[in-house]
């Protein structure tokens, strides 16, 4: 148990010292700050914007929806009598006991 807890212990401290490394190295860096720079856009259409056409016409309304088909007579269905399984024949009876001689 003892050789784990050194290993144990061995790991921590170089894990923190690696983490201490690393955060001591950041600390002098600085970035530098960004420069906006501007992108030229080309957009491409295959119609004209429709803003530039002016007012757009109001929405034709819907055709009137086709009627829905009248529905099928309900019929009354006689329920057929299904057949009955025959019943399970009895377990055997169990063995007799086995008498010591």
């Amino acid at each position: 148990m003892r050789g784990f807890r050194f290993w144990v212990g061995l790991s921590a401290a170089l894990h923190v010292g690696a983490l201490l490394f690393l955060i001591l190295d950041m600390l002098p860096r600085r970035l530098p700050e960004p420069e906006p720079q501007a992108l030229e856009v080309e957009i491409i259409m295959p119609v004209p914007p429709q803003q530039a056409e002016g007012a757009v016409p109001a929405p034709m309304p819907a055709p009137s929806p086709v009627p829905a088909p009248p529905r099928p007579a309900q019929v009354a269905e006689v329920p057929r009598p299904q057949p009955v399984a025959p019943p399970l024949p009895p377990p055997p009876p169990p063995p007799a006991p086995l008498q010591a001689a």
